[in-house]
């Protein structure tokens, strides 16, 4: 049995780091042996050494492809750690339909959900299973499932969808076995009716996320542990960016961001953890905020009205001159019954108030000026209006002035009748 030494071990680990982005560290030396070993066997090398130039020398990269693949290939079974599908179940997808039901009343709602390493397919077909349980209107969704992986064989498996018995029986319930799977010969196929909400493609984690989209829930479960820290750095930033808001990431059940990125923040429910972008918050409430008309800005044209117009209102004036006319109709009434007593002189109060009530001068002839007290009040109205340029008062405050033109020359006429 071929052994591998520490300067093999070092020099393959450096190889998949720089083409994978994968560390992996001192003490996992059985790991890369037994995961390599089959690749000595198929091209005859007699050592890791050789099987190391090899890849280097070989132009087409395929070598190095099969090396990625076969470190890659992690285990994977259906429903694996059942918390992320709890957490799908009963929080995620039920936050995210019922936010996005609000918008789109009418129309399909868009669900678009991504598993960044879906090794061979069964986390992908898990979601898929899940999702087709839970939405019983399903035409009323349009929904994509991606998964993506660097390695090209496990991709090839995902994509066929044929799974052997040992591998349906890990973690797949016995009756979603037989109701979205067909009997071949070697194993079980998933149905059509699943396998038409997935697509899978190859894709290397450390590139930049081209032509993918942004969606409302990711997966990215046991594959950043294998990265040096600032690998796993620029993983969650690029991920923060292509997730939607109000959606959620998952990560394995031994996994945390804390330390790597400041983008999420952890959320619990029952005993699973998720994170969302920090920065929901702030976005979801502009989504909900509700759109309010403005007013139309008043036109630079429109005059303005001042503040200081005194209150000529009809009923304020109405009522000064009645009270001033019934105030003369007693006088009046008394003068008949008995003699005129010479008025007693003034008190100051007396005399501030009548200077109050007192027009200022006009403009009007001195014989056309009236002598008593309601018609000096009824005249001080009138020159209050004659004073105010009908160049700054609004259309509306003219209106309103000749309504109390009309309604003062009426009352003038009514005088002048019981005068008369």
């Amino acid at each position: 049995m071929t052994q591998i030494s520490e300067q093999e071990f070092t020099d393959l680990a450096g190889l998949i780091l720089n083409n994978a982005g994968i560390q992996i560290d001192q003490g996992k030396e059985y790991l890369m042996k037994s995961r390599l070993d089959p690749l000595l066997v198929q091209y005859g090398f007699e050592s890791f050494r050789q099987l190391y130039q090899q890849a280097n020398s070989d132009l087409t990269g395929k070598i190095k492809a099969e090396i990625i693949d076969a470190i890659t290939i992690n285990e994977t079974y259906f429903f694996r750690d059942n918390s992320p599908f709890v957490l799908l179940e009963n929080k995620i997808l039920p936050d995210i339909i019922d936010r996005k039901s609000k918008h789109r009343p009418n129309g399909p709602i868009p669900i678009r959900i991504w598993s960044a390493a879906c090794s061979t397919g069964q986390e992908v077909y898990s979601i898929a299973i899940k999702l087709h349980e839970m939405l019983v209107q399903r035409n009323r969704y349009e929904i994509t499932i991606l998964g993506t992986d660097i390695s090209n064989e496990a991709i090839a498996r995902a994509s066929y969808g044929k799974y052997n018995q040992f591998e349906v029986e890990r973690g797949l319930d016995s009756r979603f076995l037989h109701k979205y799977f067909s009997q071949v010969a070697g194993g079980w196929r998933i149905k059509d009716e699943i396998r038409s909400l997935v697509r899978f493609s190859k894709m290397d984690l450390n590139l930049p996320f081209t032509g993918i989209g942004t969606f409302d829930i990711i997966l990215c479960r046991n594959v950043a542990i294998y990265f040096p820290v600032p690998g796993k750095i620029k993983l969650f930033q690029k991920i923060a960016k292509i997730l939607n808001p109000g959606g959620a990431l998952i990560v394995g059940g031994s996994e945390s961001l804390s330390g790597l990125s400041s983008e999420f923040t952890p959320k619990h429910y029952l005993n699973g953890i998720f994170y969302q972008l920090r920065d929901d918050k702030k976005a979801l409430d502009a989504d909900r905020k509700p759109i309010i008309a403005q007013e139309p800005p008043i036109r630079a044209s429109m005059p303005i009205i001042p503040e200081s117009i005194p209150d000529i209102s009809p009923r304020s004036a109405v009522s000064q001159i009645n009270n001033r006319l019934k105030a003369g109709t007693k006088e009046k009434r008394t003068s008949n019954t008995r003699k005129t007593e010479p008025s007693s002189p003034e008190t100051p109060q007396a005399e501030k108030a009548n200077a109050e009530i007192t027009p200022q001068k006009t403009d009007l002839p001195l014989a056309d000026q009236p002598d008593d007290i309601e018609k000096r009040s009824l005249l001080a109205i009138l020159q209050e209006k004659k004073r105010s340029p009908n160049t700054s008062l609004a259309n509306a405050q003219k209106g309103r002035l000749e309504k109390k033109q009309s309604l003062l020359d009426k009352l003038k006429e009514k005088e002048q009748k019981k005068n008369n």
